[in-house]
């Protein structure tokens, strides 16, 4: 499997895995300026899916688009995220770097450590370079940037089994 998966461009797990799971979830509304909810339909009495707006996302690993967990594992993204998060990161494909600018992204350095950073991206001063604002961490100017993948999910303190340091069991 791992020659195959090396000869076609994929992990190896990907051959075998399961086609993602597609969720419906329902927007009650929207977050406005100041953090004010504004509802869709009034909601009071009715079930959710009679007054609110579908959503079908995909949870999983396989599909036209990469993606990757990771584990949170430092206070440091406080108020944004805690130990115990777990945060998705999704790798699109033909996407424009300045579609990820001021987004949350998963960005791997075209430098010789090869460091991969979370971070929100901007423009640069050069070509395919950034300017980086690390979460929790001092910003890099002007960092070039191999590849870019944006926060597409987040479960907050999910309910995974744990091994004995607080991390996530294989």
């Amino acid at each position: 499997m791992e020659r195959l998966g090396a000869t076609l461009g994929v992990q190896p797990a990907e051959l075998i895995a399961d086609p993602p799971t597609v969720l419906t979830v329902y927007s009650r509304g929207n977050i406005d300026d100041g953090g004010l909810v504004d509802p869709i339909f009034d909601y009071e009495d009715a079930a959710i899916e009679d007054n609110a707006v579908p959503f079908d996302i995909e949870i999983g690993t396989v599909g036209s688009e990469r993606t990757a967990w990771y584990f949170v594992s430092t206070e440091n993204f406080y108020p944004f995220f805690r130990i115990g998060d777990l945060v998705r990161f999704t790798y699109r494909d033909n996407q424009s770097h300045e579609e990820y600018f001021g987004r949350l992204c998963l960005l791997h350095l075209d430098t010789n450590d090869k460091r991969v950073v979370i971070g929100v991206p901007n423009r640069g001063s050069d070509p395919g370079h950034f300017d980086i604002q690390i979460i929790g961490g001092a910003p890099l100017r002007n960092a070039p940037v191999k590849e870019i993948a944006v926060a597409s999910m987040a479960l907050f303190d999910p309910n995974v089994i744990r091994d004995e340091d607080g991390y996530p069991s294989p």
